[in-house]
């Protein structure tokens, strides 16, 4: 693949899921503790698949050094009041983040998710009439801080 000359902007529908938390099931065998995990990063990977083809980013990962930011939108509970923006509750940000660029790995957009130099990211409910999901943005690493 090139290297990536221009933002690439994914929005992916779905339920976020974390990665990264694991419970024993018995036998020294440990699982993820999110079942839904597996249905998010093949949501993350079909979806920012499908949008590399659209872009003409199909191919080989890309190698270079990147910058990532994920907004991620929560289902909101019926009962909250509308004033509450910001999801401060379970999942953590950091283990949807995880979840998220491994996605991203799977799916052929990033080599390693070690590319990832510089990370933006927020969680936030879903407003009335929106999907609830994520908006993953990829761009090129500029000077560092």
């Amino acid at each position: 693949m090139t290297p990536l000359s221009r933002p690439f902007r994914c929005d992916v529908t779905g339920q976020p899921a974390p990665q990264g938390s694991k419970r024993h099931v018995g036998g020294g065998r440990m699982v993820e503790a999110s079942e839904r995990l597996p249905d998010w990063r093949t949501a993350v990977a079909l979806q920012v698949r499908s949008e590399m083809h659209k872009v003409g980013l199909a191919g080989a990962p890309m190698h270079q050094p990147v910058a990532v930011a994920v907004i991620f939108r929560l289902k909101r509970p019926p009962s909250l009041p509308r004033k509450v923006i910001f999801h401060s509750r379970k999942p953590d940000l950091d283990k949807l983040v995880r979840a998220t660029l491994d996605a991203l790995t799977t799916c052929g957009l990033l080599a390693d998710d070690g590319q990832v130099c510089r990370l933006s990211s927020a969680k936030r409910y879903a407003k009335p009439g929106e999907d609830t999901g994520a908006l993953v943005m990829v761009t090129p690493a500029q000077v560092p801080l």
